[in-house]
């Protein structure tokens, strides 16, 4: 069995995941920026308080800021998502090590693009 096999989805993984990351922290940033440009015009645009807090009970001021509602997410979701995720690359790294241990051309040693190490 052939190391490429296992060489060309992991480099494919890695930069799909740079993509996914650097994707994922544009389109954040957009969001974020446009918020903040929508609240500015907001608030630009009464003159005062008491126009904002009679435009937010209204049923369309209501709409507008639940739509304005900043993405937040706990720490603590954050945290179990990065134990969640942990914990599948832990067996797969193991199950990768099975296989490796299992496969009789892979006890020599193994080689990445040519080179033996």
């Amino acid at each position: 069995m052939s190391e490429d096999i296992f060489v060309v989805p992991v480099v494919f993984g890695a930069f799909a995941f740079v993509i996914w990351a650097l994707a994922g922290g544009l389109r954040r940033y957009k969001i974020a920026k446009l918020q903040a440009e929508v609240q500015t015009r907001m608030l630009d645009r009464f003159g005062s308080t008491q126009d904002l807090l009679a435009f937010a009970q209204t049923e369309a001021g209501k709409d507008l800021l639940q739509s304005l509602k900043v993405e937040s997410s706990s720490p603590y979701t954050r945290i179990i998502a990065t134990v969640q995720t942990s914990i599948v690359m832990l067996f797969l790294g193991g199950s990768l090590f099975a296989v490796r241990a299992r496969v009789p051309e892979a006890a020599d040693g193994f080689t990445i693009f040519g080179r033996s190490s």
